[in-house]
């Protein structure tokens, strides 16, 4: 469980057992896997495809450097929504992980095609 209560350790092996995803799987710019979950993952996404659903995978494994990047871009934005700075962070992180509470950083969790609320609406979603 990873997540503001349950950070990874400071040890923890971000780069550790990562596979790529070949690019017909992808369509963002992030493209790595925890090797154990890469055959089921696939095959799920075949198997989508199969079924005339158009599901790909938007944001799988992200660095601590990422993470990163996302929360201060998230922080800048709701500075500039006119959250005072010093409450700034701790609104940002109802939306974005902090760095190091990412489930994402585990290679295990996995966005598809959109982070929109409105992707519940879709078919590729039910």
């Amino acid at each position: 469980l990873v997540n503001g209560e349950n950070p990874l350790p400071e040890d923890y092996d971000y780069e550790g057992n990562l596979v790529k995803l070949e690019s017909k799987y992808i369509c963002g710019s992030l493209n790595q896997v925890k090797a154990p979950i890469y055959p089921y993952l696939t095959a799920m996404l075949e198997a989508a495809w199969k079924d005339g659903v158009n599901l790909k995978v938007l944001s799988p494994y992200r660095s601590y450097a990422t993470q990163e990047r996302l929360f201060n871009n998230k922080v800048k934005r709701v500075i500039d929504g006119g959250t005072p700075a010093e409450r700034a962070e701790d609104v940002a992180a109802t939306v974005v992980a902090r760095p190091g509470t990412s489930e994402h950083h585990t290679g295990l969790a996995i966005d598809f095609n959109s982070v929109e609320d409105s992707f519940e609406q879709t078919a590729m979603y039910r």
